[in-house]
């Protein structure tokens, strides 16, 4: 669940951080597909930026 834009910049930086950490190691990984739970009403109104950066809405 998310409230806001910036936890899902931060999640995602942590994510691609951990991609590249495990490909520094040797294991390669593919970027999973992301997606956020909408559950506090004020956030729909940053659907539009929310959609630039999820690949799917639950």
């Amino acid at each position: 669940m998310i409230t806001n834009v910036e936890e899902v910049d931060e999640a995602l930086r942590l994510l691609d951080r951990a991609i590249l950490e495990l490909g520094e190691e040797g294991v390669n990984v593919a970027r999973p597909k992301v997606g956020v739970m909408i559950e506090v009403p004020a956030t729909i109104y940053q659907m539009d930026a929310l959609a630039k950066r999820v690949d799917f809405f639950q």
